[in-house]
């Protein structure tokens, strides 16, 4: 066959949509920090938004 159904195509996606969902969830951030060079960049407020992100 050349051809896969719609509905074969839609079940493999679901499955595959399924087991992103899956990983997703099971992946945690251990660390998050700003590059130095980005931080000298950055101004007061943006540094606040990034740590209040963080946190939270």
């Amino acid at each position: 066959q050349d051809h896969i159904s719609v509905k074969c195509v839609e079940r493999i996606l679901t499955i595959l949509s399924l087991v992103m969902l899956r990983v997703a969830e099971e992946l945690i951030a251990l660390d998050i920090a700003i590059h130095p060079r980005h931080e000298k960049q950055m101004r007061p407020h943006q540094l606040a938004g990034f740590h209040f992100l963080v946190v939270s």
